[in-house]
C-alpha cells in the first residue's frame, strides 16, 4: 500500500504543493536535542526557506519524555504513533524519497545551537526539580556538576542490542578524580546516565552522588542537565546542556571532530596510537584519513571499528588527570578566570 498508493500520492503533492514530511529523531537523545533545536531556530527565522514550503513534522515515542514535552512548547509538530509506525515500517525505502526524512542535521550547526533561545522550565517543573535536589541532599545554595561515561549498558539494557563500538566507551573510574575535585571545592558531583555497566565508589562522600543508579528519571536527566554549572559527558546527553546554555566538557570524544556544543564548552578528544610503532597519530594525519570530515559517509565510517583496523589505529582514552584538568579549566571559566596565554594559543589553533 505504501509503495503503490501512499508514496505516489505524496510525490504528487510534493510536485504540486511543495509538500514535505519530516520526522523528529526521537530514538536517541542527542538527535532529539540537536536536530530539533536546529529546526526550532530555523522555524523562528522569517526569512528561512521553511516558511515557503508545506512542511509537516511528526514525532512520537521519545527516548526522553521530558525533553519531548518541552519541545512541544516551541516546535510545531504532530504527535502520531501511527504515522511513526508507517515511517519505520518501510524506513529504507522512504528515506530514498527527497520529500520524506528526518529533521536535517549535518553536525556543523555551530552558530545555530550557540545562538538558539535557551529552553526554560515551568514553575511546576522548577518545584519538582527542587524536590529532586532536596531528595539528593543538595541545598538551595549549593552548586553541582554532572558527569557521565559511555559503556555498553544503554545498548544492552535499554535497546536490547549487542554493542559493537567499544572504541567509543570509557571507564567511569577515569572521571572520579574530577568528581573528587568538585567535592573538595564544595560542590556536588552527580553521576548521570541511562543504564550503567559499572557502579561508582563514592568512598562515603555525600558530595558525590550516583543519580544514575539511585534516582534516575526522564525529568531528572533534563533538569540536572539544565541546572548544572557544567556537564562532563562522553555520549548522547552532552547535547542537552547547550539547550539551556550550560557548558559541556565533551570528554573521550571520538572521532575528534568539533561538535556544536556552544562557544563556552570544551572538548577533550580521545587520541589515536599507531599500533605498529606505538606513536600518537597527529590530527593532521587523522584529517588525511577522513576522521575530521563532516561528510556523512565519513561520519558513519569512523563509527565502525573496522576503520581503526584499516588504518592500524588504537584508541587512547583520556586519563583521569586530563579530565580533572578539564573540570578545573571549566571551573576557572565559569568563575571568570581566563586560561593562560599558552592554553589560549592551543585552543585557538584547534578552534
Amino acid at each position: 500500500m505504501n509503495r503503490i498508493m501512499i508514496c505516489p500520492l505524496l510525490a504528487f503533492l510534493h510536485r504540486v504543493l511543495g509538500l514535505e514530511i519530516q520526522f523528529m529523531y526521537t530514538a536517541r537523545i542527542a538527535h532529539l536535542a540537536f536536530n530539533t533545536c536546529a529546526y526550532y531556530v530555523n522555524q523562528l527565522d522569517p526569512d528561512h526557506h521553511l516558511n515557503d514550503r508545506f512542511v509537516f513534522v511528526f514525532g512520537a515515542d521519545p527516548c526522553n519524555k521530558q525533553l519531548f514535552r518541552m519541545w512541544k512548547r516551541h516546535v510545531r509538530f504532530i504527535e502520531s504513533r501511527f504515522v511513526l509506525f508507517w515511517f519505520n515500517a518501510d524506513l529504507d525505502y522512504l528515506l530514498t524519497k527527497k520529500f520524506i526524512g528526518y529533521l536535517p542535521f549535518v553536525h556543523t550547526e555551530f552558530k545555530v545551537i550557540d545562538q538558539a533561545p535557551a529552553l526554560m522550565f515551568t514553575d511546576e517543573e522548577e518545584a519538582k526539580g527542587r524536590a529532586l535536589l532536596d531528595h539528593m541532599g543538595i541545598g538551595a545554595d549549593d552548586w553541582f556538576m554532572c558527569f557521565q561515561s559511555r559503556d555498553s549498558a544503554y545498548q544492552r539494557q535499554i535497546r536490547g542490542l549487542d554493542e559493537n563500538r567499544s572504541s567509543v566507551h570509557s571507564k567511569i573510574d577515569a572521571y572520579m578524580d574530577a568528581a573528587q575535585l568538585i567535592s573538595s571545592m564544595g560542590g556536588f558531583a552527580i553521576r548521570v546516565g541511562w543504564g550503567f555497566a559499572e557502579k561508582i565508589d563514592t568512598h562515603g562522600d555525600p558530595h558525590i552522588i550516583d543519580y544514575a543508579r539511585d534516582y534516575r528519571t526522564d525529568f531528572g536527566d533534563i533538569y540536572l542537565s539544565g541546572k548544572s554549572r557544567f556537564v562532563i559527558s562522553t555520549t548522547g546527553l552532552f547535547a542537552v546542556p547547550p539547550l539551556f546554555k550550560v557548558p559541556v566538557v565533551f570528554a573521550n570524544s571520538m572521532p575528534p571532530r568539533i561538535w556544536p556544543i556552544g562557544r563556552h564548552s570544551l572538548m577533550v578528544p580521545k587520541l589515536f596510537k599507531d599500533k605498529r610503532t606505538g606513536a600518537i597519530v597527529p590530527f593532521s594525519v587523522l584529517n588525511e584519513y577522513g576522521a575530521l570530515s563532516y561528510a556523512r559517509p565519513e561520519i558513519v565510517r569512523w563509527r565502525h571499528p573496522n576503520t581503526l583496523v584499516e588504518y592500524g589505529l588504537e584508541v587512547v582514552d583520556n586519563q583521569p588527570d586530563e579530565i580533572k584538568g578539564a573540570a578545573l579549566d571549566m571551573i576557572n571559566h565559569t568563575e571568570g578566570r581566563e586560561p593562560s596565554r599558552e592554553a589560549l594559543e592551543v585552543q585557538e589553533f584547534y578552534k
